[in-house]
């Protein structure tokens, strides 16, 4: 430093004053970081976030800068699991509605009403119902879970529901208009075993 009559103080107040100016602007592109994660959810990684910061603001870093950034940050991407493809049936048969509201049943065995529904599991995925009642006193008479929501579920769910109550000739069986209801597969069993569907 003497060669160039650099004065050694004058030297590292400079260096001192490029590291503050340096942590001032890291701080500021930080903030704006955090504010965009929260801002999105959690959903962006660190090429998302250096897109956001050079489309949004201007800020021009390299992907690497911006992942180091965040680490120093504790922000990291959340991976949202896409949702299972839910293909809608073809309906074998529409039947038309014998019920029509009147839910008011007095004796049991007379009419039953039968629906999915699906438990959601931590992993992501789900678990499905199906479950028959006895509209006379709302009475579950059979309930069945599976990973599949199909007419076989529906089927032996039904199954279940028979082989307890064993109902006479003629019993009604209300769902909705379902694939699953309306299959080939489900009608023929019901026919099989004596069932008005509704």
């Amino acid at each position: 430093m003497k060669k160039f009559h650099i004065c050694p103080n004058a030297y590292y107040n400079y260096k001192k004053d490029k590291k503050q100016e340096y942590r001032k602007e890291k701080a500021y592109i930080q903030r704006i970081m955090v504010a965009k994660y929260h801002r999105e959810e959690g959903i962006p990684g660190y090429n998302m976030m250096r897109d956001y910061l050079e489309n949004e603001n201007g800020i021009i870093r390299s992907a690497l800068t911006i992942h180091h950034y965040m680490k120093e940050l504790g922000l990291r991407s959340i991976v949202r699991r896409k949702k299972p493809g839910y293909k809608k049936g073809v309906a074998n048969k529409i039947f038309p509605n014998l019920l029509n509201r009147e839910f008011d049943v007095k004796k049991p065995n007379l009419i039953w009403c039968t629906d999915f529904t699906y438990m959601p599991r931590p992993d992501g995925t789900k678990r499905y119902n199906c479950t028959i009642l006895d509209l006379c006193g709302r009475e579950v008479i059979a309930t069945l879970n599976s990973n599949h929501i199909d007419a076989q579920l529906a089927i032996d769910t039904l199954r279940i529901a028979l082989d307890r109550r064993k109902p006479a000739k003629g019993i009604i069986l209300h769902s909705d208009q379902g694939s699953q209801y309306t299959s080939k597969d489900f009608n023929e069993f019901c026919e099989k075993n004596i069932f008005s569907k509704v």
